[in-house]
């Protein structure tokens, strides 16, 4: 798989937060269920733990500012059930660690890229590849 070529699928950045808001803040709630304490303060408490993971990558003024940030949607979420808060600290967090992380790894490995687009432009792409003449 690490020689392999690849195919990357481009999605815009709001819309790659959108997802991750909706993956590990909405779905991730329903983690906490049994806990005693409340699903919102569970969560909000694994996030800045995990935040707190990378502080050092992200220095100490980004860092601040996210935690600040993550605090607000934590009581965002918490009062009024709005996971949207969270949307902004997602994208800083793609744009300010993991996007370069995996700029890092993609151009380390040097793999052939067979093709890059949009989900569907991949998608035809897949389609008209695999056509049997």
């Amino acid at each position: 798989m690490k020689a392999a070529p690849r195919v990357l699928v481009e999605v815009p950045l709001e819309e790659r937060a959108k997802r991750i808001v909706r993956d590990y803040i909405n779905e991730g709630l329903k983690r906490f269920a049994a806990n005693e304490k409340p699903p919102v303060q569970c969560l909000g408490e694994e996030l800045r733990f995990n935040l707190n993971k990378i502080q050092k990558r992200l220095g100490g003024q980004c860092y601040k500012q996210l935690d600040e940030a993550l605090i607000s949607a934590n009581r965002e979420l918490e009062h009024h059930g709005n996971s949207e808060a969270y949307i902004p600290v997602v994208v800083s967090l793609l744009q300010n660690y993991y996007d370069g992380s995996y700029n890092h790894l993609m151009e380390k490995s040097k793999q052939e890229i067979l093709f890059r687009g949009t989900y569907s432009e991949v998608q035809q792409w897949l389609m008209d590849s695999c056509q049997v003449n």
